[in-house]
Parts: structure tokens; C-alpha cells; sequence
């Protein structure tokens, strides 16, 4: 095998080319199981919401990331890769790629038990199920405060494009690993970082504490003392101790920060935070709207490695725009939609929407825009209903004195409100049945 081969055979970014497969192999299972206790249409959502808030962050700050890394291997450097053999640039390589595994061990036992490391890494934690969108849930701030563990291998001489991959074929085993019905490997387990070993990493139970940290390679946790199999009399509990309650990102990715700072919020919910507040927003419409954000947030090059062809500044607006929406979907998931920001972020999505359609004249990008368009315009007319029913019922609730919540006005607004959406149901059917 020629050196040429072996080079672009360990620098070729291998996660970022199947990481549509991933994503497709998500979905599918969420098909599959979504009627057992293995998926919810909640949690899958939350969880694939979270790792895209961690992609955008990191596309962000991965550039100085990057430079930081080029540059002490540009200059302290122990190897020149580039220099050996084609068996050497194997073997260095490989060696690299168990040596990558091994920081990762202690940069995910660090972040398990500090307290600052447990509050960036804690979102991964949260769901109280184990499926593929898992892999997805990380922490937004997660790959910041971990990157310092992987500066020895710039100092060993492993060269940027070299670290991606092997860094992508450790992630794509982890990815694997969340899969609950991966079949038994026999003696392969024994290297392997599987599902029936992870497993043990996710559950909240006290014998199941603290343990199995490997990323890739169980080896480490048996050669550091943290393994421990899956006991088949103490089934698993997944989450976290504390459970936490909730699908906003930001609030999922605050959650510890505001427990090690005393800042997590013990007062109740003042009665105007309810004006604008209902129930109304429907799976069909949540699963829509997602749907929609996920193809602008790929079109837009943000995820799936296409963040190279925009700008850094049109990068962070679009950013700003993805949490915001997010933001607003969690608070729809948790039963605390907000009638007046659905509708501006509707009609924000409506500027970006027009804006990335004008950039793609493709036939299937358009094809696919005029699907997802007739969904949002639809969409943008109910949450107007809802808007107009809502300022009309607290305009009349103030007027006579009353409290703006379960007044006849609100009542005969919803009410009104129910018949205007009546036809809009019909049009949801096919979007509901997806979510059943």
C-alpha cells in the first residue's frame, strides 16, 4: 500500500461524511420503537435540538480551537508523521487513535466528578432514556472545556487533519453505543465500548454511579478501576440523580451552573407569565416546525460540516436564530408555548426561510422549500389565530377587572379559536400521524 493511500485513509473526516446516516438511523429508530418506552416524542426532539446547540457552538469556536492546536504542533512537536514510512504513519496513527481514547477517559471521569465539569457535561445525562438521539444530547459549552485534554497529542506530533479522524472514529463508536438493541459482539465486548456496557454509565442508580467512563475502548475503565457490568437483578434508572424536568436547551445546558452558583429560581410563577401562555401547540405542529428549523439549519451550512460556505458573522446570526427558535420548541414541549414569541419566531423563519431559498435554486432544494414554505405559511395563519384570541381575551379581561386566566371572554375566544382551527386539524392529520 502506497504512503499516498495510507495518508488519505487516516485524514479523511469520516464522521462528518455518514453523519447524515447517523441522523437517518436515529429516525428510523424512533419509528420503530417509538410506541415502547424506548423513545418519546419529547425527549427525541429535546435531544436532537441539544446536539445541534453543541454543533453550532462548536463550529464557532472551533477555529480557535484549531489554531491553538496547529500551533503548538507547529512548534513543539515531538514526530513528524508526514516524515515516516507508510507503516510507520500506520502504526503512529493507530497508536494515536487508542492514545485519543485514553484522554478521553479522564476528560469524561473529570466531568463526572467535579462539580464544574459535571455542570458542562450533565445535559448528556438528563433524558430518562437510552436510545440513539442521546448521542446526539451533549452539552453546548462540552467540547470547550474538554479540548485542553487533547493537547498532547499536538505536542506527540499528530497533525490536525489526523485528529479529526481518529477523534470521529472513537464518536462514531460512542454513537453505537446508545443503541439498545445492538446485537451481543462475543469477545469483541471485550474491547469494545458497547451498549450493555454504557448502559451501566447512564443509570442513576447508586451501585451504577460513577462508572464505565470509555469512549471508544472499555479498556481503560478495567485498567482504572471503574468498570462494573450490568447487574440483570438491578435494572437501570437513566437520568440524573436530581432529575430535571424540562426541554428548553439553554435552561437544560443552566440547569448545574445555577445549582453551583445558588442561582436556580425557588419562586413561583407570577400570574402574568401565564397572558400569553397555553397548551395549543400540537405534536403535528412541534414536529412540523422542527422539521422545518432542521432543514434551514442544514441548508444553511451549520451542521453537517457545511459551515465553511458562509460568513462568520451571517454564521452567528443564523446561530442566534437556531437557540432562539429552539428555545421557543422546548418551552412548546414542556406545555409553555408562548402565543406572541411563536408568532415572532414564525415570522422570523419566514425572513430566514426566504432568504436561504433565494441562495439554492436546486430542483429538489426547491421542491422540498415549497413543501416546508406551504407548512409555514399554514402555520403562521394559526398562531395569528392564536395571537389575535389571546390579545383580544386579556384586553377584555382588563377592561372589566378581572383576571386575564378563565374568564367567559377567554372562553369564548378559545372557543372561537377551536373553529378556526378546525379545518386546520384536517391538514395536520397526515403530520399527526407521525407522532402517534
Amino acid at each position: 500500500m502506497s504512503k499516498e493511500l495510507v495518508v488519505k485513509l487516516f485524514t479523511t473526516d469520516y464522521l462528518t461524511l455518514i453523519a447524515p446516516v447517523l441522523l437517518m438511523s436515529a429516525l428510523v429508530e424512533y419509528f420503530v420503537f417509538r410506541k415502547s418506552k424506548i423513545h418519546s416524542f419529547n425527549e427525541s426532539i429535546a435531544n436532537t435540538y441539544l446536539g445541534i446547540m453543541n454543533q453550532i457552538v462548536f463550529l464557532i469556536c472551533r477555529t480557535t480551537q484549531y489554531f491553538i492546536y496547529f500551533l503548538i504542533y507547529k512548534n513543539w512537536a515531538i514526530l513528524d508523521l508526514y516524515s515516516l514510512s507508510a507503516i510507520g504513519f500506520a502504526i503512529t496513527t493507530i497508536f494515536a487513535l487508542f492514545f485519543w481514547d485514553f484522554l478521553h477517559y479522564w476528560a469524561h471521569r473529570v466531568g463526572h466528578v467535579t462539580k464544574i465539569g459535571w455542570a458542562f457535561h450533565s445535559p448528556h445525562h438528563q433524558s430518562n432514556e437510552f436510545n440513539l438521539t442521546i448521542a446526539f444530547r451533549n452539552g453546548m459549552m462540552q467540547q470547550i472545556f474538554e479540548f485542553s485534554f487533547y493537547i498532547p497529542l499536538a505536542i506527540l506530533g499528530i497533525p490536525p487533519e489526523v485528529y479529526i479522524c481518529i477523534s470521529g472514529f472513537s464518536l462514531f463508536i460512542q454513537f453505537i453505543s446508545h443503541a439498545h438493541w445492538f446485537p451481543n459482539l462475543g469477545p469483541l465486548e471485550k474491547l469494545f465500548n458497547v451498549p450493555r456496557h454504557h448502559i451501566v454509565h447512564h443509570a442513576s442508580n447508586p451501585c451504577y454511579l460513577d462508572k464505565n467512563f470509555s469512549g471508544g475502548f472499555i479498556i481503560w475503565d478495567k485498567l482504572f478501576g471503574t468498570y462494573k457490568e450490568l447487574d440483570p437483578n438491578v435494572p437501570p434508572i437513566f437520568g440524573t440523580t436530581i432529575p430535571y424536568h424540562g426541554y428548553g436547551p439553554l435552561e437544560s445546558n443552566l440547569h448545574e451552573f445555577k445549582i453551583l452558583l445558588g442561582l436556580q429560581n425557588t419562586k413561583p410563577e407570577r400570574a402574568f407569565h401565564s397572558l400569553f401562555s397555553d397548551r395549543v401547540f400540537s405534536k403535528a405542529h412541534i414536529l412540523t416546525h422542527f422539521s422545518v428549523l432542521l432543514f434551514l439549519v442544514v441548508k444553511s451550512g451549520l451542521v453537517l460540516g457545511g459551515a465553511q460556505k458562509i460568513d462568520f458573522s451571517l454564521r452567528i446570526i443564523l446561530s442566534i436564530f437556531t437557540v432562539f427558535c429552539m428555545s421557543l420548541l422546548g418551552k412548546a414541549l414542556s406545555g409553555k408555548g408562548s402565543r406572541l414569541l411563536e408568532f415572532l419566531r414564525l415570522l422570523s423563519t419566514s425572513v430566514v426561510f426566504l432568504f436561504l431559498i433565494q441562495k439554492n435554486t436546486q430542483p429538489a432544494a426547491g421542491l422540498i422549500s415549497v413543501v416546508f414554505a406551504y407548512y409555514l405559511i399554514f402555520h403562521l395563519v394559526q398562531v395569528y389565530s392564536y395571537l389575535s384570541a389571546s390579545i383580544v381575551s386579556i384586553w377584555a379581561a382588563l377592561r372589566a377587572g378581572q383576571t386575564p386566566n378563565n374568564t367567559p371572554v377567554t372562553n369564548e375566544i378559545e372557543n372561537a379559536g377551536s373553529r378556526i382551527q378546525s379545518g386546520a386539524r384536517i391538514l395536520n392529520r397526515g403530520t399527526s400521524q407521525l407522532t402517534k
